[in-house]
């Protein structure tokens, strides 16, 4: 009965705040991946109707890698108050070791570790090839996302100037003026409404004018062709749009096993280094977040972001050195996980005095 509800004491306090921390880490890298998308609509190379889904795209990314982080930095908070509130020695004078904290911290490291697994492996590298698939439709679409009304637009997709009267909420053009050049003739269009339009079955992008006049012809001469339509089409794209070149992260786990090139490796230990780091924080945590009670609660934080630091940059540095064959598969990222789990079993020896206690 005692163990259960500790761990049940437990497991709320650190839940709880591994949950804050991981909102605020989100909100941070959500609030940067913002700016820049934003700067990018800003300087035209972005449409402003892509923002946000290249925004959602990103967090499913990097969420994989904020999630140990958040363990980490929350574990260390929740023990930090508990020492400080002289909580923890008296659950230490109860007979609640590392051990027994460890246990109780299972019911939350592994869901999480789980998620992260799913996140790393399936979710991340789908959003990563989504965002570049997006980028691409997104880059051709980013003239006429471009178009104000009363002012000229130079198009390079349509080879010419385009002009608009007005715009509808739905995107129709409304008093719409072509110029552009075919075959050393120049083509002035005029019509009442234009829609753009893309072919599902070609993926040829068009400018469908509705009630409108073409008139074709060389400056200067007099021969000149004066055509009335109801309904006419300027190609933008001739062509689908061009293959787009997936990233080593982009590809999905499944491939990655049937390869056994060393950057497909590096990639795959990557992936599943996550999750692994989330059960090895959990047990960096303890000893990190051991305090007197005069310390203050975020004292050990700073140690705390350090571990995180190398930790992240070594996976990252063996990576690199996987993938240019400096190291075998077997040893790969493996060497890192090793070394920062021994660090966090001899610090919790040292600060907790693990020996085996004989009864009298």
């Amino acid at each position: 009965m005692k163990s259960t509800i500790i761990s049940r004491y437990l497991f709320k306090e650190a839940g709880m705040t591994t949950l804050a921390v991981a909102a605020v880490l989100v909100g941070v890298l959500f609030t940067n991946s913002l700016i820049r998308l934003l700067s990018r609509a800003a300087d035209g190379n972005l449409p402003a109707s892509g923002v946000m889904s290249m925004l959602g795209l990103f967090t499913v990314g990097y969420i994989s890698f904020v999630l140990p982080a958040a363990v980490l930095l929350g574990i260390v908070l929740t023990f930090g108050r508990l020492y400080r509130d002289s909580e923890m020695p008296a659950l230490s004078a109860a007979g609640v070791g590392p051990w027994q904290l460890l246990g109780a911290l299972t019911w939350l490291v592994v869901p999480i570790a789980l998620l992260v697994a799913w996140l790393s492996l399936s979710a991340a590298p789908w959003a990563s090839l989504t965002a570049a698939n997006l980028q691409a439709v997104l880059q051709q679409s980013v003239e006429l996302e471009g178009v104000r009304p009363g002012r000229f637009l130079t198009s390079a997709q349509a080879k010419g100037v385009l002009y608009v009267e007005d715009m509808a909420d739905d995107g129709e053009l409304r008093g719409v003026f072509l110029q552009t050049e075919r075959d050393a003739e120049t083509v002035l269009v005029t019509a009442a409404t234009a829609r753009r339009r893309i072919d599902p079955v070609t993926g040829e992008d068009f400018l469908v004018l509705r009630d409108g006049y073409r008139l074709e012809g060389i400056p200067g001469e007099r021969r000149w062709r004066l055509l009335e339509f109801e309904e006419h089409g300027i190609r933008l794209r001739e062509a689908p749009l061009p293959e787009v070149r997936i990233k080593q992260r982009s590809v999905p786990t499944a491939e990655l096993l049937r390869r056994w090139r060393p950057a497909d490796q590096a990639e795959l230990q990557l992936r599943l280094s996550a999750p692994l780091m989330v059960l090895v924080l959990a047990v960096l945590a303890i000893p990190v977040s051991k305090a007197s009670p005069r310390e203050g609660r975020y004292g050990k934080l700073l140690i705390a972001v350090f571990l995180f630091v190398v930790y992240f940059n070594l996976l990252n540095l063996s990576a690199e050195w996987l993938s240019d064959k400096r190291l075998p598969p077997w040893v790969g990222l493996w060497w890192v996980h090793a070394l920062m789990a021994g660090i966090g079993l001899v610090w919790l020896r040292r600060s907790f005095g693990l020996r085996r206690r004989r009864r009298a």
